[in-house]
């Protein structure tokens, strides 16, 4: 079901792809308990989705109305706390995570939160996995697109130019 919800996902199908991923969820919980790992791969996968059926709207609407992204935040915000319970603060699954809730974060305009966010990723990302590491660069990206966001220009020329050296 989780691949399924995955492929309809990637073919802009998301209210067909949300409902199969609450689906998987309610099964995995039922069967598992909430505490298990792959429920928070489960719940990362639905925030996902709600993430990306936001990113289809104008994000002025977007962040009039909040859409789903509280919702899609709310997830993220609990699959990293299960993810850092259940695999601790430093394991690059955890560090999606992170990745992801920022990411919702600066979607919906949430710009210092988001900012801080990836701050802490990029330093946890180049201590467990080197600068030169293509997620660490990621995280060098990310953090350049929030500040670019926040009018931050010097400082976000200065981190995308890091991930072309």
């Amino acid at each position: 079901m989780n691949n399924l919800a995955n492929v309809l996902d990637s073919q802009g199908k998301y209210a067909e792809a949300e409902q199969m991923h609450r689906e998987t969820l309610k099964l995995k919980e039922a069967v598992l308990g909430r505490e298990h790992p792959d429920i928070s791969v489960s719940m990362n996968n639905l925030a996902n989705v709600l993430n990306n059926q936001g990113n289809m709207n104008n994000l002025a609407s977007v962040l009039g109305s909040q859409g789903k992204y509280e919702e899609a935040e709310q997830m993220h915000r609990e699959t990293l706390k299960l993810k850092e319970a259940v695999l601790g603060r430093e394991h690059p699954s955890t560090f999606d995570s992170m990745n992801n809730f920022a990411s919702v974060l600066n979607s919906q305009g949430k710009y210092a939160k988001a900012e801080q966010m990836h701050r802490e990723i990029l330093k946890l990302r180049e201590a467990a996995l080197g600068r030169k590491h293509p997620s660490t660069l990621d995280s060098i990206n990310n953090l350049a697109c929030v500040l670019d966001s926040q009018g931050k220009y010097d400082e976000a020329e200065q981190m995308h130019r890091q991930t072309l050296s």
